[in-house]
């Protein structure tokens, strides 16, 4: 009908101009109420994305294998899972009473530290260790990276470096008593600090014996968790353990475990908790008391070091500060430390992102010690990172390569390593030399050569040489 027509035209072209501009953009009310009666018949409507789906379908496949091998590893050692389970049983009875611990015991500093598997249901914890495993074992080198061809050492380059190595002082140590080593020098250190005052002594010595009493059910709880991280390969951790690093001695609690009978992947849970939920201080003493020897103590062993270790010591880069002042140089202060050690530790540190000023602070640390092979391929590494370094810590590697002009003779050989090093260092850092620096480096260049590495180094420092006095230095 022609006036039905001309009214619907009437009809549209009173519209706004802005309604009918954005009319497709905007959902109308009444198609917002028909897709919510559409939803509301039912679930069955709603489809996943295959992306969703597949994750669905491996994290149900992954908790299966998981309880599958529990019930394994249950049918296999029933002895051992007996008392293991009585403990667990045990741990979970009393885990609601917060008396047994102490309410003295624990750190307000750490309490707001929580990790947040410890805030996850079971579920979605295990399938965050998963994850992060799997993640973290796609990244490990394999052994040739991590071996002797990481800086292109051969045999002979190997036998000069040993010959630099210091003699052992250690015929032979266990690693519960590198363990307890660590411990009473930390417990003589703090007793020492107690005895400066004198005045409170009486109240310390009491309060002291009332510290170190532990109550009987919660030794009989970390024994049992000791047992179960002896075995321990996957699966959850127990939450006694995961707030072991907010009690106050935690270390004292942490022995009762036997760190040195762990397992592998037990070191690495445990570096992990440890690593998110211990200060910088703290964290070092774990590192140094536990994950250094335990690392050490497998690759003696082993002559290589498992996996679960490797992403330890990687997981304990989180706390750089620690990482550095508890692993890095003590390990490189013992004599005991192996070459086939310091290219596995370097391959991590190869890997990972470093804190500028802590790095500096190591390689200062680094160039005062005397050389060997460890300290070399420590130094190296760092060095490659290609960090701002404060002119402190130039100073120190230009003393550093200097004292060989004095200790070592024109005719002693020094290793391939140790000119690459000095050429690393001379490429990376010849902006910030000063001209009494270049000189020092081309009196070394003149004492010790390489007919291959020496004219390298010699040309960059005729670069910084140049850099200087066209500065008017």
């Amino acid at each position: 009908m022609p006036g039905r027509e001309k009214g619907r035209r009437l009809a549209r072209s009173t519209n706004p101009l802005g309604e009918d501009l954005h009319a497709d953009r905007f959902a109308s009310a009444k198609r917002l109420a028909a897709e919510d009666d559409t939803a509301g018949d039912g679930e069955s409507g709603v489809l996943l994305s295959g992306r969703t789906a597949s994750r669905i379908l491996k994290t149900a496949r992954q908790q299966l294998e998981v309880i599958a091998d529990e019930e394994q590893y249950n049918n296999e050692e029933d002895g051992d899972d007996n008392s293991s389970d009585s403990g667990v049983a045990e741990l979970e009875c009393e885990e609601g009473n917060s008396d047994m611990y102490g309410n003295n015991n624990f750190n307000d500093n750490n309490n707001n530290n929580a990790s947040a598997a410890d805030i996850d249901d079971d579920g979605s914890e295990i399938i965050l260790e998963y994850d992060d495993t799997e993640s973290a074992m796609s990244e490990i080198p394999s052994e040739m990276d991590m071996g002797m061809d990481m800086y292109g050492i051969d045999d002979e380059e190997a036998r000069l470096l040993q010959k630099f190595q210091p003699p052992s002082r250690v015929q032979s140590r266990n690693l519960a008593d590198m363990i307890m080593e660590k411990i009473r020098e930390r417990e003589e250190a703090r007793k020492t600090g107690d005895e400066q005052q004198d005045q409170h002594m009486e109240g310390a010595s009491v309060s002291e014996w009332e510290e170190e009493k532990i109550d009987p059910r919660v030794s009989r709880v970390y024994t049992a968790i000791g047992s179960i991280l002896k075995n321990y390969k996957s699966g959850k951790i127990p939450k006694a353990f995961k707030v072991l690093p907010n009690i106050k001695n935690w270390e004292q609690l942490l022995m009762l475990t036997k760190p040195h009978e762990w397992s592998p992947h037990a070191t690495y849970q445990a570096t992990r908790i440890f690593a998110a939920n211990l200060n910088e201080r703290m964290a070092q003493r774990f590192y140094a008391a536990v994950l250094l020897p335990m690392t050490h103590q497998h690759m003696a062993n082993e002559k290589k070091l498992h996996p679960a270790l490797y992403m330890a010591i990687r997981k304990a880069l989180f706390k750089p500060v620690a990482f550095f002042k508890g692993f890095i140089l003590p390990l490189a202060s013992d004599d005991e430390c192996t070459l086939k050690e310091a290219l596995v530790v370097a391959s991590v540190l190869q890997r990972m992102h470093l804190p500028p000023v802590p790095t500096a602070v190591t390689i200062v640390k680094l160039a005062q010690q005397p050389f060997s092979g460890p300290r070399s391929v420590l130094l190296r590494v760092l060095i490659d990172k290609k960090m701002a370094m404060p002119y402190q810590a130039v100073d120190a590697l230009v003393a550093y390569f200097h004292r060989f002009v004095r200790s070592h003779s024109k005719e002693d050989k020094l290793p391939v390593l140790w000119h690459q090093t000095l050429l690393s260092f001379s490429q990376r850092y010849k902006g910030d030399f000063t001209a009494e620096q270049v000189s020092l480096l081309q009196q070394v260049c003149s004492r010790h050569f390489h007919y291959l590495i020496t004219p390298e180094i010699r040309r960059e420092l005729n670069v910084a040489a140049n850099t200087i006095a066209a500065r008017g230095g």
